[in-house]
């Protein structure tokens, strides 16, 4: 039998370090998590699968949620967290990452955007392998997306809009105001 990949005993003391060490938001975002605040899940904070740990983890929904300040926008730590998030997504757990700034400034948001994701888990263990796109929440008028920069046609036709940019998501009929840049160079 393989040794267990979730909350290891060798583990313990970096996760406890990180637990009595929380950025502000982090400290923030467990305030609104613990306790089965949120639709009554539980999280833990700072908890680890293999070698890696996840500022929160939801162990009913199989979803991690990381928060990302100015450290995450090196390319090593860019490079990091990639293969961080490539581990936990191969180990069947989903990851949500939030700008620290969107903890204090739209935290409505950050909530509403962790729930959307409750029972993702359900639809993509029980549907085809293209279970991950069809269980992607749905864009509702007022969300943030995060722009990927890929050599797709959407990217290229808009080249004001720089990748990592944070965007709200408005259901007008105009095309100016179908995506409109919130924040700008906000890269990780």
């Amino acid at each position: 039998m393989g040794e267990r990949q979730h909350n290891r005993t060798r583990m313990e003391p970096r996760r406890k370090q990180l637990r009595g060490n929380l950025t502000p938001a982090e400290a923030t975002l467990w305030r609104a998590l613990k306790n089965s605040q949120l639709s009554g899940r539980k999280f833990r904070r700072q908890y680890s699968v293999g070698k890696y740990v996840v500022d929160f983890y939801c162990v009913e929904e199989w979803l991690a949620i990381e928060l990302d300040g100015e450290v995450h926008r090196s390319d090593n730590a860019l490079e990091y967290d990639a293969n961080r998030t490539a581990f936990l997504n191969a180990a069947g757990i989903k990851v949500i990452r939030f700008e620290n700034f969107l903890v204090f400034e739209e935290m409505e948001f950050v909530l509403h955007r962790i729930e959307s994701w409750f029972g993702w888990e359900k639809i993509s263990r029980s549907t085809t392998p293209s279970a991950e796109a069809a269980a992607t929440p749905p864009i509702q008028e007022g969300s943030l997306l995060r722009v990927s920069t890929t050599p797709s046609a959407e990217a290229a036709a808009t080249p004001t809009i720089q990748e990592g940019s944070l965007l709200k998501v408005s259901t007008t009929p105009s095309a100016e105001a179908a995506v409109t840049p919130l924040i700008q160079e906000r890269s990780l």
